[in-house]
């Protein structure tokens, strides 16, 4: 309601702003109704209209692109941008909150894999711009989609483009008054109803456009628009547990899962935008100036109710009593019990001896973003054939996240059957259980709880010239353009660790959760409700959840749990802020901090060609160039030495040495020289730590245009590309332990650390594209796409040696952190397009149309580096997999669009499928055991109906996700790369029923 409220006044106020400029604008004299000689004149409206102009696009393209336009207002066609991204010829977008984080849904989608790289580079109008988290560009759902005209996907490059882009680049368009004819004002309003979720939630946007012509000849055109969307929905989710061998030494090699869990996510997602320009253009046209001003909010904050198994150490799974466990054809576990017997627990005797330990977690998470970008531009165009253009740009972002999580626990048997399309788990009470059981506080204890905390903020500067000369005559060389572009970035983030800590456990006096110090209704029964759309769960009756505040409201969930762990009694768990050696005034250690300083500096040259002029033959058009760029990194952080008085217990080493009994560590077998140059050099001491680095790039690039008649051209791209490294790689932190042991012969390894690493040089890619285009219609084309990409530098985990002195003393460091491989590889494939309105056909057939598209991706010898234990230092404890078999992550094979659409002069409908083929999510999951994660082939039916009452209003209904799709991950469980049930999500269907207007 709260929500639905502010929804309303923002609407209304939406409303006012708008009737203002309609009132104020019948004192000025409206330009008439023509387009000036610049501006492409579009008469249809609706489906065609955006197919249309998407397809101009592509066809008068200097470069390989690719785009999705909204000719009439507020009408992209999919419910956010991610989600439109993904109809377009190789991409593919992601569902999940991170990349390593498989057990957390995403519902609208996030993120941009161009061709089957992550490497994307984000514009607006044409600038760079990005979120402060620790990437290089945007969030693609920080923007709401009501206020976006187009967005382009450019797959290769010109020497005049930003570098960066090394899989695509991604332009998202707000519009200009100039591409108006004149005075305009359009609305949406929309209610979303989540039918999972059950709940309805208001979007509405307004847009305001006029030009006039002043008393001097010179024109002037003003634009604003504003949005704001509401969003609530939710996610169900089944997770299937570590697969373990029952017996290693029987050779059976039977597996069976530790256990099962279920869990629900609620998201209540909020996003507003403010889109604003205002441009001048001289009488003569000489001077042309245009100002632009965007804001886009973001915010989600999602809840989680689950229940996932947390095993005591070294269990002994075993069949509940009186069952037995069955297997498949291969050793996999399919269906039983699943239950542990332990001789002691607790000295409590209320805790059963059977079952496995459950964690009955409640997780709340506010994620906020704000990114502000401000654009000035000018024009000059003193003759027919000299143009310049200067720009300037201003970037300020925002990312704030508040997570706090507060697990019950309690035992219980788990009967878990795979062999459906969604795994069966029903909780069943232990077989030592009381009964009633899962309803009754007493048999639960408070466990532990989690916070995690970021504070990240960026800004950038950016200022590019460029100029352009046209030749004259019948020469094939039409223009020269120039320029340079020099940025400033400084992004300073703050991010805790997942600060967990034990509040109670069965061996240290559990705290019931029936215990009166906790007040009454902090914890309440939760049944989850319709789980999966019916499933049983054996929960039916409830489990005591916590009920209080959690990331929504940090301060009051950190000192409501205080004071149950301090009821508890066991210490434990304390809440980031008051760790020990926290920067004053902040909840963050000096390692948690991180300031990265990027500068660019880039010159170009490029040479534009043409034929045209030529009677007969092949026309061939396109351009040479070629950028220079430096770039210029420096990242402060902290370094944190060993406390020697950790290292040898408050004693010399000598002394500390010769009081071992039993096994000597590593340290005590050193030479004393060394045992003394350590105790010297592990003070315990913090000090700050700057980093830097500089690299250089030539980028050449070519793009021709081979026009074999007025329908069919072949497109051909050269071009060399980078991607630099995200800025969560470039920390420059180091916190430094005395390190580990050789398991073997004992020897201390030396001290380690684990950190990011500055010295990163980018990604380097060497481009080619060769396309067949036949454009036969309007709306009707036919293209295949060949695409390569040779890849050198790749990113990839590294063990790095660094010398760190202190007290004039020197060790060497192990750091486990990120490096650039000495190995290339190539990624390659194909697309295919086609779209085409069926205008010949008799009566009403002849409003039918389709787009279909096929994107086919294959990797040869790009790193593919997961989780290893066999470094020389034998460091590591996660599984020893060669993952180099699986594809790269996020990569699917094949990639299929499929779109049919009906449009008449007042109807339209749209019915689109989205399918591609399994892809590894990650090679490395966030939680024990590390293993690697397969999401398998999923895909996802939209679909649109609109009707127009007028020419000035338009009503319809937006559907996703009709078929109720599960998404399936699979985990890799052993070194043979057997795959075995991971994971399944199911999310709303949701609907938006929607008016709108243009006047």
């Amino acid at each position: 309601m709260r929500g639905l409220r502010t929804g309303l006044w923002r609407g209304a106020s939406l409303a006012a702003i708008s009737i203002a400029m309609v009132s104020t604008s019948v004192y000025a004299q409206d330009v008439e109704d023509e387009d000036d000689s610049n501006a492409e004149v579009i008469t249809v409206r609706g489906i065609r209209s955006s197919l249309q102009s998407a397809q101009e696009i592509r066809r008068n393209s200097d470069v390989l692109v690719d785009a999705i336009t909204a000719e009439d207002i507020g009408a992209l066609p999919d419910r956010s941008v991610a989600e439109a991204l993904q109809r377009v010829p190789g991409v593919n977008i992601t569902r999940f909150e991170g990349e390593n984080d498989p057990d957390h849904f995403s519902v609208e989608g996030s993120g941009a894999i161009i061709r089957g790289l992550n490497f994307a580079r984000s514009e607006l109008n044409g600038r760079d711009v990005f979120s402060a988290d620790n990437g290089q560009q945007i969030g693609f759902n920080d923007v709401s989609p009501e206020m976006l005209g187009s967005v382009e996907v450019f797959k290769n490059q010109s020497a005049d483009m930003i570098e960066g882009g090394l899989a695509g680049t991604v332009n998202l368009n707000t519009r200009l008054p100039f591409d108006q004819g004149g005075r305009m004002m359009a609305f949406t309003l929309e209610a979303n109803y989540s039918d999972f979720a059950e709940e309805v939630t208001p979007t509405m946007s307004g847009i305001y456009s006029n030009r006039w012509e002043l008393g001097n000849g010179s024109e002037f055109g003003l634009i604003f628009g504003a949005s704001y969307s509401e969003l609530q929905s939710r996610a169900d989710g089944t997770l299937v547990a570590e697969w373990l061998d029952r017996d290693p030494s029987d050779g059976q090699s039977l597996y069976v899962p530790s256990g099962a869990g279920i869990r629900t996510q609620l998201f209540d997602r909020t996003r507003d935008s403010i889109s604003a320009a205002a441009q001048w253009r001289s009488a003569d046209g000489e001077l042309e100036a245009t100002a632009q001003f965007f804001r886009a909010s973001y915010e989600n904050a999602w809840s989680e109710r689950a229940v996932e198994p947390s095993i005591d150490s070294g269990p002994a799974i075993t069949p509940a009593p009186g069952t037995s466990f069955t297997y498949d054809d291969n050793g996999l576990f399919e269906s039983g019990v699943i239950s542990e017997n332990v001789g002691w627990r607790s000295n409590d005797p209320t805790h059963p001896l059977n079952g496995v330990r459950q964690l009955a977690l409640a997780r709340g998470k506010t994620d906020e973003s704000l990114t502000t970008d401000i654009g000035f531009n000018l024009r000059w165009s003193p003759t027919d054939r000299f143009r310049a253009s200067f720009d300037l740009q201003f970037v300020e972002s925002e990312v704030n996240i508040a997570d706090v999580t507060v697990h019950g626990a309690f035992f219980s048997d788990i009967d878990l059957d795979v062999t459906g399309d969604v795994p069966s788990v029903i909780y069943r009470r232990p077989a030592d259980g009381s009964d009633p059981y899962f309803s009754d506080a007493s048999n639960y204890y408070l466990r532990s709880a989690m916070d995690h905390l970021s504070d990240n903020e960026g800004e950038s500067v950016a200022f590019r010239a460029d100029a352009e000369y046209d030749f004259e005559g019948d020469s094939w060389l039409r223009s020269v353009r120039f320029g340079g572009r020099v940025s400033n970035r400084e992004q300073v983030v703050r991010s805790s660790v997942y600060n967990w800590g034990n509040i109670s456990a069965t061996w240290n006096s559990p705290f019931a959760l029936d215990n009166p110090a906790i007040p009454p209704g902090t914890f309440e029964l939760y049944n989850f409700d319709n789980y999966m759309r019916g499933m049983t769960t054996g929960l039916e009756g409830g489990i005591p959840m916590y009920t209080g505040a959690l990331g929504e409201d940090y301060d009051q969930a950190v000192a409501a749990i205080m004071a149950m762990r301090n009821a508890a009694g066991n210490g434990g768990w304390v809440p980031l802020a008051q760790r020990g050696g926290v920067v004053a005034g902040t909840p963050f250690l000096p390692s948690e901090i991180t300031d990265v300083t990027q500068d660019t500096t880039a010159f170009y040259g490029r040479l534009d060609f043409d034929n045209e002029h030529r009677s007969d033959g092949v026309r061939i058009s396109g351009n040479v160039g070629l950028r220079y760029v430096e770039t210029q990194t420096s990242a402060v952080g902290a370094l944190s030495f060993p406390d020697r008085a950790l290292v040898f217990n408050g004693m010399t080493p000598a002394a500390y040495c010769a009081g071992i009994v039993g096994t000597t560590p590593g340290i005590c077998l050193e030479d004393a020289a060394t045992q003394t140059a350590f105790y010297d050099w592990a003070d315990g001491s913090n000090q700050s730590n700057t980093d830097s680095h500089t690299y250089e790039n030539w980028l050449p690039s070519a793009n021709v245009v081979f026009g074999i008649t007025d329908e069919f051209q072949i497109r051909l791209g050269l071009s060399q590309a980078i991607f630099r490294p995200d800025f969560g790689l470039m920390k420059s932190n180091l916190v430094i332990q005395q390190g580990g042991d050789d398991p073997v012969t004992g020897a201390w390894l030396g001290p380690d650390a684990s950190t990011g690493n500055v010295q990163l040089d980018p990604i380097t890619a060497d481009q080619f594209d060769l396309a067949f285009e036949w454009y036969f219609d309007d709306v009707g084309s036919l293209t295949f796409s060949l695409f390569q990409k040779n890849l050198s530098d790749y990113i990839v985990p590294a063990i790095l040696q660094r010398d760190v002195t202190n007290n004039g003393e020197t060790f060497a460091v192990d750091v486990d952190g990120v490096g650039n491989a000495s190995d290339s590889g190539e990624i390659k494939g194909f697309e295919v397009a086609y779209q085409q309105t069926f205008d010949d056909l008799p009566g009403m057939w002849s409003g039918l149309g389709v787009q279909a598209n096929y994107t086919y991706i294959d990797a040869q010898g790009v790193p593919n580096i997961g989780p290893k234990n066999d470094e020389p230092n034998g460091r590591g404890s996660a599984p020893n997999f060669d993952v180099s078999q699986l594809r790269l992550p996020l990569m699917s094979e094949h990639t299929v669009n499929l779109v049919g659409f009906y449009e008449t002069d007042s109807w339209s409908a749209r019915l689109a499928y989205n399918w591609r083929s399994e892809y590894t999510l990650t090679v490395r999951d966030v939680i024990y055991p590390f293993t690697p994660v397969v999401h398998e082939s999923t895909g996802q039916l939209d679909g649109s109906i609109f009707y127009d009452i007028t020419d000035s209003l338009t009503v319809g209904v937006q559907a996703v996700n009709l078929l109720d799709e599960v998404s399936e991950t699979s985990a890799v469980i052993n070194s043979n790369l057997v795959q075995a049930p991971r994971a399944y999500f199911r999310n709303d269907r949701r609907f938006a029923f929607v008016l709108r207007g243009r006047f």
